[in-house]
């Protein structure tokens, strides 16, 4: 197993090299652990050279987070009833720089939380989606 060069983690995706064959994947209300929320999350992974996808519900609006930081961000988009609203938000994204659009098909219905009914789950003022 020689004459292969230096082994690395780095490739490419969508025409951009990354440190890592990963990202940080989308999930919302980052604004529960850090008051910067997503904000704070897109400096993070512009210091590792990793993609952030920005949730839908992000504690923080993509024109906050595209503010923070020139890293590379992608979108998570839902598929709303009202296309109107998916529409509002691509365009958005795209306004605020967004380099992609990762789409969610997998969560046709939110799903019915037991734990959190038990505890009594409940976001925080000023904790919420904000784009």
């Amino acid at each position: 197993m020689t004459g292969a060069g230096t082994p690395g983690p780095r490739t490419t995706i969508l025409g951009r090299t990354w440190a890592a064959p990963i990202g940080i994947a989308p999930f919302g209300y980052h604004t529960l652990v850090d008051p910067a929320g997503e904000v704070a999350t897109a400096r993070a992974a512009h210091t590792v050279g990793l993609p952030l996808v920005v949730s839908t519900f992000a504690g923080r609006t993509p024109e906050d987070i595209a503010a923070a930081t020139r890293a590379p961000r992608w979108f998570q988009v839902y598929c709303f009833r009202d296309r109107s609203t998916t529409a509002v938000l691509i365009d958005r994204a795209v306004r605020a720089g967004f380099e992609a659009l990762v789409l969610t098909v997998d969560a046709p219905r939110l799903g019915r939380r037991l734990r959190d009914i038990r505890n009594d789950f409940r976001l925080q003022p000023g904790v919420g989606r904000q784009t």
